[in-house]
């Protein structure tokens, strides 16, 4: 899996592209903890390019959503694909997450 970091005023956008499994959790799980470590507060994880999801990446959304909240933080997904959006709904995510679309619309959400 690759990730792009962008950054938009104090907006951090993760572009995730490929599959998000339980040896490349471990990348995104180092990269969100940089990111509140160095006092980011809100997060746009933008999952256009995810064609798949797997238990442990389902784990590292769910307990950076908590730790985000613990810092007064937000979190956001985006432009989830058909795949990734019936996964969400099936565990329950999109009651639960701030998903959106589009990332313009999630940035527009935190600004």
């Amino acid at each position: 899996m690759k990730i792009t970091r962008e950054n938009k005023k104090d907006i951090t956008i993760l572009e995730l592209d490929g599959r998000l499994d339980a040896d490349t959790s471990v990348l995104l799980d180092e990269e969100l903890a940089n990111l509140l470590e160095n006092g980011t507060s809100k997060i746009i994880i933008d999952l256009k390019g995810v064609n798949y999801v797997s238990s442990a990446g389902l784990r590292i959304f769910f307990s950076y959503l908590k730790k985000t909240e613990e810092l007064n933080g937000k979190i956001c997904y985006s432009s989830l694909n058909d795949w990734v959006e019936n996964l969400f709904d099936t565990v329950g995510f999109l009651s639960v997450f701030n998903i959106f679309k589009t990332k313009d619309e999630a940035i527009e959400h935190l600004t």
